[in-house]
């Protein structure tokens, strides 16, 4: 499979992100490829795109899924990073079966990624509802594919406000190249047996025909993503569409009010609610909304007739003493919560800011100084938006630089017919030779491929 066929797949991930790919795949096609030495020397520091695997915090199993999401690792994950759905299994599947491993969490910053592997890697989490409490956390953004993985857990959680979730939906391209062979002198035919064998191929213009075959496959695998984004949060096919599922994607409160998450905790506070006393979810309460254990610590003991204490005795039995102390909890955890709170959310804010800014500064690349500080500074861009932005901003400094060159370059003298070279005059092929030798602008022009431009010029004169 190559890379326009991988890019022709469905894709569950942020249109933005997926244009980004794009970009960088017909760059890789060019002969553009990426030097990856290069771009540390530039950057000043290695990029360190390995995934990270998991490791366990307090009895928790933190599985990170970070970055462009694929069954396995591939051009993407050498340039920017990304997250391995074949690691993140085997990582899911040890921490399962580890006996000092009590929960799970998926910490989740990722734009989405490929549909193939992700619907498999969605139901091995569900399924693992029951076994252990697992719990996702989208800190920064978990849209498309990653909203997929993380809805599967039986709770999903924002790490802050300002995080993101949603952007249910997929996305695929047809390429047509059909004029660009025409205009280099080569024409591409596809032979095919069945009807619709073939019928979108990148070598001649859509039909309406192939746009609606490609349109049908695109709505069967949105039905299976927002038929499993309702039963892992527990509503209906309908609300899910119409309310989550629009494509759209929702910022912190937003996408709790949208039914997309449960709920703003931080992952130190989502590790100590997973190994403490409360209950949890499991597959019989989808959506991951967790029940506390009515009684808890109170098993075995028994009240003054003998029979067994709960708190189920003594609302029964005592309901003066139930509405009592509710009342003086009340009173005293309102005036403690609400400074508790007030601390609490400040020290939330600074650490999200710090974050923010720290993953804004690891997108920093020289000349783009400037565009970094303003997005630091702005209280919103996230890191993987700063990185959209610094690579759109690369790709229009390279295309002024290319339009200069090819508009304010001083034009080649051209060879007379009678240049002479060893005292012979120059065939058309010697001409071609040195005007490939000495134009810069003609190079460029032909992404440094001397064998298209020979095969063009030929093209050319045989036209005369």
């Amino acid at each position: 499979m190559n890379v326009l066929d991988v890019l022709a797949s469905p894709w569950a991930i942020l249109p933005e992100v997926y244009r980004e790919m794009l970009g960088i795949y017909e760059g890789w096609l060019r002969g553009e490829h990426v030097d990856i030495a290069a771009v540390e020397k530039q950057i000043g520091r290695p990029l360190k795109n390995e995934q990270k695997r998991y490791e366990v915090v307090d009895g928790v199993a933190v599985i990170p899924v970070e970055g462009v999401i694929a069954r396995k690792m591939n051009l993407m994950t050498d340039i920017s990073g990304g997250a391995s759905i074949q690691i993140i299994t085997e990582d899911f599947r040890a921490a399962l079966g580890r006996s000092d491993v009590k929960a799970v969490l998926l910490a989740i910053d990722s734009p989405g990624g490929t549909v193939d592997g992700t619907m498999e890697l969605a139901a091995e989490v569900f399924a693992a509802r029951g076994v252990k409490p697992v719990a996702a956390l989208g800190d920064g953004l978990m849209a498309s594919a990653a909203y997929w993985i993380g809805a599967a857990a039986e709770e999903v959680w924002l790490g802050t406000g300002t995080s993101q979730a949603g952007s249910i939906g997929v996305i695929t391209l047809h390429r047509d190249v059909s004029k660009a062979e025409e205009r280099i002198g080569v024409k591409t035919t596809v032979l095919t047996a069945g009807k619709y064998k073939g019928i979108a191929n990148q070598y001649e213009p859509l039909s309406q025909e192939g746009r609606d075959v490609i349109q049908e496959h695109l709505d069967y695998i949105y039905t299976l993503f927002v038929n499993d984004v309702a039963k892992m949060r527990g509503v209906d096919a309908e609300k899910a569409q119409s309310q989550m599922a629009d494509g759209r994607v929702f910022i912190g409160r937003q996408a709790v009010e949208a039914g997309l998450a449960d709920g703003i905790m931080t992952k130190e506070m989502l590790i100590t609610r997973l190994v403490g006393s409360t209950g949890r979810a499991n597959a019989s309460n989808p959506g991951g909304k967790a029940r506390i254990q009515g009684g808890r610590g109170m098993e075995g003991k028994e009240n003054a007739s003998g029979a067994p204490l709960t708190v189920e005795t003594v609302r029964a039995q005592h309901p003066e003493i139930v509405t009592a102390l509710i009342e003086e909890g009340r009173t005293a955890g309102t005036e403690v919560g609400r400074l508790a709170g007030i601390e609490e959310g400040r020290r939330l804010g600074a650490e999200a800011e710090r974050s923010r800014i720290q993953a804004v500064e690891a997108q920093s690349m020289k000349g783009h100084e400037t565009l970094i500080a303003s997005l630091k500074f702005d209280g919103m861009t996230t890191g993987p938006e700063a990185a959209v932005q610094v690579i759109s901003a690369e790709k229009a400094n390279k295309a002024r630089l290319l339009n200069d060159l090819e508009t304010k370059a001083p034009l080649p003298v051209k060879a007379s017919i009678t240049d002479i070279i060893g005292g012979d005059a120059l065939t058309p092929e010697e001409k071609w030779e040195a005007e490939w030798k000495d134009s810069e602008a003609i190079r460029k022009e032909f992404g440094n491929d001397k064998g298209a431009y020979l095969a063009q010029m030929k093209f050319e004169a045989a036209k005369k």
